[in-house]
């Protein structure tokens, strides 16, 4: 036996721009809850940090390089929110249901 299947399209194109938009206020609180909290532990790091072992500079130094990256993921995020910003009604930026976008 043969099993056939057709897909026809129904001419409604499903609108996924809430789900854009459910991002923005979560890439928003990371953005402007990353920077500061980052800038704040690389400075507790480089300054005050002292471990009970001794290798507080080799750890501090680790935990310096892991928020500068945290960091740069951070500010990373701008342009992700300036598009849902001021694309939202024009374009989606992740969810849309057709593929012939780039």
């Amino acid at each position: 036996t043969t099993i056939s299947t057709s897909t026809q399209s129904t001419g409604v194109e499903e609108d996924y721009g809430t789900l854009d938009l459910c991002f923005l206020p979560m890439l928003c609180a990371c953005f402007l809850l990353g920077i500061p909290g980052n800038v704040s532990a690389i400075h507790f790091f480089k300054t005050t940090y002292r471990s009970a072992r001794g290798n507080g500079a080799y750890f501090g130094n680790l935990y310096t390089v892991i928020c500068i990256s945290d960091l740069l993921l951070c500010a990373l995020l701008l342009p992700i929110i300036q598009a849902l910003l001021v694309g939202k009604s024009t374009e989606h930026v992740f969810f849309r249901n057709s593929t012939n976008h780039i």
